[in-house]
């Protein structure tokens, strides 16, 4: 139909054919896929760009933290600002899961917790990815889905606390 372009129904069809991993862990769900094609606006048209860097966030969770990195973000209640977010993640219904939705609720988060919001984007884009930059963060939830970024949240924030009880 396209020069070089799959319809996302392929690219859904291809990934859940192959067990939705490429040789990762393959924990993202068939809603996730679509998902991010649907949220993507034309940055996904050939099926090799899912397993490039800009979508390594989907395959491979954050195994460590670098507490300079956090240190650095000027962020006063990590742990806190962490489960906030799980807490507000896990009320939002499907309507609100979209990526629109969710960068107007973290902006409203950060403007009411007082923290700036590139330190809070750089924070849970940290706490999901293990990266310092990547996609937008509401972009990244989105794609992750609800359930893999609350579970996310929860192991980095986990091994946060294990890090700061240790010292």
């Amino acid at each position: 139909m396209y020069d070089n372009f799959y319809e996302p129904e392929v690219i859904i069809n291809y990934l859940t054919l192959t067990g939705g991993g490429f040789g990762f862990s393959g924990d993202l769900k068939l809603r996730s896929y679509q998902d991010l094609i649907d949220n993507d606006e034309g940055r996904i048209s050939r099926i090799n760009q899912i397993v490039e860097s800009d979508f390594q966030f989907l395959w491979l969770s954050p195994k460590k933290l670098d507490m300079t990195i956090i240190k650095d973000l000027n962020v006063d209640d990590v742990s806190g600002v962490i489960q906030n977010c799980v807490d507000d993640i896990e009320k939002l219904n499907d309507s609100q899961f979209k990526t629109e939705e969710l960068s107007k609720i973290l902006k409203t988060y950060s403007k009411d917790k007082k923290l700036k919001l590139p330190s809070l984007m750089m924070l849970l884009r940290y706490f999901l990815s293990g990266s310092k930059i990547g996609p937008g963060v509401a972009e990244m939830i989105c794609a992750l889905g609800k359930t893999n970024t609350i579970e996310r949240l929860n192991n980095s924030l986990k091994h946060y606390t294990n890090i700061i009880n240790s010292k």
